[in-house]
């Protein structure tokens, strides 16, 4: 459908007007034509009349003129410039019409029109976008015809102020040139609701000036209809999943596309045996097919989601029937079909019993009789029942009116029933003084000040025999008593809370034993290894200690030669065959490498015992960032005596991220790893250790290929005090301590090992421990 504008009408027609004025030529060749004619005249009147004064010549002359050339003029010259102004009367009426239509069409659009320059400056709005300004308040300021676009935005405030700038600069993009147009989704948070927008830019063309068109249109409904959807979505699928009957969605030739659980519950069979595999045929008992064909055929001839429903058998993976009520409906729209399942098996059999129950049910039908006649004597019971309490019992109407009371009330206010009946009960407490008002749902604490008692006031919902509210039932307790024993509680509270603290105190110092003994199976371990330790800094101390005293013989020798220098008399010869005697050029030769190899030495011992240092700090308490790698390079310089006369050891070592652990304790896990592998090998073997990175867990492996362990023996290896070794060999605390501080990092260990075939200690860490304390659970997994 296209629309006309009004001023789109009248442009032929003032352009065809305008066509009809006379040109410059034309109107200098009507000058020089009325010159001449007026020439013309004047001689011919001269000519004929000479007597006659100029002046009447000049008159007659005008006149003449005027009756020739008052025609042509007029037609040539007066008539076009009056239909010009014709037209631009016409035109400007025709651009109001158009600007009104214009106007009216926008105002009427649902979307939030403005045009804006290349300055932010709102030119003009539709009637959306000034409703929506008003209705929403001011945002900052103006936002209709004169505001700045830019600046409101700029200056928004709250969770709509990186949308607002972002759709400023989107503004920006497209009147700089940078983008042809502009779109960006937002919510907008009204007074009233939430609401979500989309914002388009474009860019106007044809008005000699960058501007757009900003609009801004309200998807509340788009938006609320897709969350409607993917809620409904939702809703079917956890009631397809959760349903407590068995469903499946079928085609028309009884495919089966999709089963809940309870489906795989009662077939026995998994979807993925199932679904797109399977047809619904499979499963039904073969005498009950044919009404099962006609059933279908049904359903698929209906033109509605009408059920159909019957009474199946179908068989289980086990081969056993079940009786099943079996509802189906077509999913209209689509050429498949919803079935429900309820298993009834059960319910049959109940069904069985529950005729044989119908004669009994007879029977008892017959003593109903009776127990209406007992009703009226239970009814006398009651009352006598209420009248033994000492508690309070009053009914009341909607309007607090005493409708029913046992004796207590009566005896605590000293009247008869036929007084109370209809009386307002809250004026016959109304001496009672209120102490605390419905304080957690527990009623209302009352006090006599004459009696020194306290009671406790209950109300109760009262529904009449159409369950409509008819009163309350209103109760009084005496607390006194109950008061003096709570009182009595508190104070066993406080006794209680004082042995709570003690038992605190008791934990914290057991607490700071355990990290006691923990310190002391490091010193032991360290204690064991001594003497592998001394021996690996005996070995670089003595060649140390053997090339200062081969320096020192070097040092009398150069002292020697340059003795020799400093003496005058000397010639060239003696001092090179003294330089040949001392053997100067060796021993300059020589220096470096003894030099470097000292420092070596030096530097393998200082490594040593800053490792020896690191390893026997008391931990701190509090984790720190450490590198794994570096933790298993310093363990392995601990125990190497231990390990280089019996394996030889294989790094497999991949660059593992920072952990925030404790360094201290997970390298002495890591040194009970090691000095196991290497006791389990008898003689000479290989020791592997590996580090690997995959997902949020660091795992290091610990490899040998010694005597393994026995399958006996693998649920108690980390149990304290258990071990395999000789009496004094071994305390059985190092796998127990390792377990502990690997549980408290989050992570865990697994074990796989058989006898003869070596064993593998893998420690997984997390990179993310839970908790600050890094105390989550962990567990330890034995693969035999």
């Amino acid at each position: 459908m296209t629309f006309k504008s009004p001023i789109n009408s009248t442009s032929g027609s003032s352009e065809r007007e305008s066509a009809a004025l006379p040109s410059r030529g034309g109107l200098l060749t009507l000058l020089l034509l009325t010159t001449f004619v007026a020439l013309f005249i004047d001689e011919v009147l001269h000519w004929f009349f000479p007597q006659r004064s100029l002046s009447l010549i000049l008159l007659v002359n005008l006149g003449i003129l005027i009756g020739v050339l008052g025609p042509l003029g007029y037609v040539y010259l007066f008539r076009p410039y009056q239909r010009l102004v014709s037209g631009q009367r016409r035109t400007e009426d025709a651009l109001r019409s158009s600007e009104a239509f214009t106007r009216a069409t926008l105002d009427s659009l649902p979307d939030h029109i403005a045009i804006v320059n290349a300055q932010g400056e709102i030119l003009a709005v539709n009637q959306g976008w000034r409703r929506f300004a008003e209705k929403n308040g001011p945002v900052r300021g103006n936002v209709n015809e004169g505001a700045n676009y830019f600046v409101v935005c700029r200056t928004a405030e709250g969770e709509d102020a990186a949308t607002a700038n972002a759709f400023a600069l989107g503004i920006q993009a497209v009147l700089n040139g940078e983008r042809k147009d502009f779109a960006l989704e937002y919510p907008c948070h009204s007074p009233d609701r939430q609401r979500w927008f989309i914002g388009r830019v474009s860019y106007l063309e044809g008005f000699g000036e960058s501007l757009v068109v900003v609009s801004h249109r309200d998807i509340t409904a788009r938006r609320l209809a897709e969350e409607s959807l993917r809620v409904s979505e939702t809703l079917y699928r956890t009631i397809f999943e959760t349903s407590g009957n068995a469903l499946l969605t079928i085609t028309a030739e009884g495919l089966i596309l999709r089963v809940n659980p309870q489906f795989e519950s009662m077939t026995g069979y998994r979807r993925d045996e199932v679904e797109g595999i399977m047809n619904w045929r499979t499963f039904i008992a073969s005498a009950d097919l044919p009404t099962m064909e006609r059933y279908n055929d049904e359903l698929w001839a209906r033109s509605d989601a009408t059920p159909v429903n019957a009474e199946i058998r179908l068989f289980n993976r086990q081969g056993r029937a079940r009786y099943a009520l079996m509802a189906a409906s077509r999913l209209i729209g689509t050429p498949h079909s919803i079935v429900f399942l309820t298993d009834f098996t059960l319910r049959r059999a109940m069904n069985e019993a529950l005729l044989e129950n119908q004669t009994k049910l007879f029977r008892q039908h017959q003593e109903l009789h009776r127990l209406f006649r007992q009703v009226e004597d239970i009814k006398k019971e009651w009352e006598q029942t209420l009248d033994c309490l000492e508690d309070v019992v009053v009914l009341t109407d909607d309007a607090g009116r005493i409708r029913r009371c046992n004796s207590a009330l009566r005896r605590l206010v000293g009247a008869d029933y036929d007084h109370l009946r209809d009386l307002p009960l809250a004026d016959l407490l109304g001496d009672l003084t209120v102490l605390a008002g419905d304080v957690g749902g527990s009623g209302v604490e009352l006090y006599d000040p004459g009696g020194a008692r306290y009671f406790l006031a209950r109300t109760y919902s009262f529904a009449a025999g159409d369950q409509a509210p008819a009163g309350a039932v209103v109760t009084v307790q005496d607390i006194t008593r109950i008061r003096r024993i709570t009182a009595d509680l508190a104070r066993a509270n406080q006794e209680l809370e004082a042995k709570r603290r003690e038992l605190q105190h008791a934990y914290d110092e057991l607490r700071a034993g355990q990290q006691r003994i923990l310190q002391q199976e490091k010193m032991a371990s360290i204690g064991q290894l001594a003497a592998g330790v001394a021996h690996e800094i005996n070995n670089p101390i003595g060649y140390v200690s053997s090339n200062l005293g081969t320096l020192d013989k070097y040092l009398r020798r150069l002292s020697e030669f340059l003795n020799l220098q400093a003496r005058d008399a000397s010639t060239g010869e003696e001092l090179a065959a003294a330089r040949r005697k001392l053997k100067i050029d060796a021993i300059l030769d020589d220096l470096p490498d003894l030099l470097a190899e000292s420092l070596e030495g030096t530097q393998r011992v200082k490594k040593i015992v800053q490792d020896l240092k690191n390893f026997s700090r008391l931990d701190s308490g509090e984790p720190v960032v450490a590198d794994l790698v570096q933790v298993l390079e310093s363990t392995v310089n601990i125990v190497w005596n231990e390990i280089k006369y019996k394996a030889e050891l294989v790094r497999d070592f991949e660059a593992l991220p920072p952990l925030v652990c404790h360094p201290q304790q997970l390298g002495q896990v890591f040194m009970n790893l090691l000095i196991n592998a290497a006791h389990a090998i008898e003689k000479q073997g290989t020791i592997w250790v590996r580090t690997r990175h995959q997902d949020n867990w660091l795992s290091i492996a610990v490899s040998d290929d010694g005597c393994g362990i026995a399958p006996e023996h693998l649920a108690k290896l980390f149990d304290p005090f258990f071990t395999t070794k000789e009496v004094g060999q071994g305390t059985g605390l190092g796998l127990s301590i390792a377990y502990e501080i690997v549980k408290k990092h989050g992570g865990e260990i697994l074990v796989e090992s058989a006898p003869g075939q070596g064993a593998t200690f893998t420690v997984r860490l997390p990179l993310e421990p839970p908790g600050a304390g890094l105390a989550p659970a962990a567990r330890a997994r034995e693969v035999s």
